[in-house]
């Protein structure tokens, strides 16, 4: 438990870390999207890992639960995490949709238009076209979009068959009519 308490407060450094890098990169002021993405992503890291951090200590306090036994708490333990970081991939990747946003809206000449509703996919696929991210990325992008969107709107349950590598992360598989399946680290 101890670890995942620990790796919520690493991801917490790493979108201030993300966010000093693009800044830099870019000549950005902090605040200013994109880089003010980071700054909340980092925001809800830090609210998920207290709440972590909250349900670790109660869990060494021997804190109440409706429970029988031991393996039950562990589930229901793991659950509530997963729950939570859950929540936090949704939160983040919904940050960076939005600021993804306000930055083509302060500086539309960086990409080509896009028709229609400016959703996050579309930004990706625009700022690939343009040579601002690397072709590769695609795959992992789309990955994490589609897991936020059948998160979001499917309540987990995916509509079609398809698997994403996601480097640093384990495989993403997705299965028409089913539950996604992952361990702790799933969101993460």
């Amino acid at each position: 438990m101890k670890e995942i308490v620990n790796s919520a407060i690493d991801l917490r450094e790493q979108a201030l870390k993300c966010g000093s890098r693009v800044s830099a990169s870019y000549a950005l002021p902090e605040g200013e999207a994109p880089v003010g993405g980071f700054n909340m992503a980092h925001n809800k890291v830090t609210a998920s890992a207290e709440i972590i951090n909250f349900y670790h200590q109660t869990w060494l306090r021997g804190g109440v639960t409706a429970c029988d036994n031991e393996d039950q708490v562990r589930t229901q333990n793991a659950e509530r995490i997963i729950e939570v970081f859950k929540s936090l991939f949704i939160g983040c990747v919904s940050v960076y949709e939005f600021s993804a946003k306000q930055a083509i809206s302060r500086h539309p000449q960086k990409i080509r238009p896009i028709k229609g509703r400016i959703y996050l996919g579309s930004i990706i696929k625009e700022t690939i076209a343009v040579g601002r991210l690397p072709a590769g990325e695609i795959n992992a992008w789309n990955g994490t979009i589609d897991l936020r969107d059948v998160l979001v709107h499917n309540n987990g349950i995916s509509d079609k068959d398809v698997t994403y590598k996601i480097p640093g992360c384990q495989d993403l598989i997705l299965k028409d009519g089913r539950m996604i399946k992952g361990n702790l680290r799933l969101f993460q």
